[in-house]
């Protein structure tokens, strides 16, 4: 089993997207391994995740979440509605929802965009 991650930095604002066949190992380097590019914008969460069972489709779909398309709908239909926040298309703020709490529930079915 393979499976494409989004991980989210809220302090920096910064998303990553990745694939693994060990999903708790990999975020968990994430935070704490002492170099890459993810150590400088500590913590992550783990905000969305997709399961395949072969590597060539997590790799397709990794790809996919990494383009603009991709990276628009993360922000727009993951990360802004974990946070409680509805947004037009063009990023602004439509109406604030209320608190339902700081810990995202990661989704594990594919979805598309």
């Amino acid at each position: 089993m393979f499976t494409t991650y989004v991980i989210y930095s809220g302090k920096y604002d910064k998303i990553y997207v990745g694939m693994t066949s060990d999903l708790e190992k990999r975020v968990f380097a994430h935070n704490n391994l002492p170099k890459g590019w993810t150590k400088q914008f500590r913590p992550w969460i783990l905000v969305y995740s997709e399961v395949f069972t072969n590597k060539a489709d997590a790799l397709k779909r990794e790809k996919a979440l990494k383009s603009h398309q991709g990276r628009e709908f993360i922000r727009k239909e993951i990360i802004s509605k974990q946070q409680g926040i509805l947004k037009n298309a063009r990023g602004a703020i439509i109406r604030q929802m209320p608190d339902i709490g700081s810990s995202p529930v990661p989704a594990t079915k594919n979805a598309g965009f």
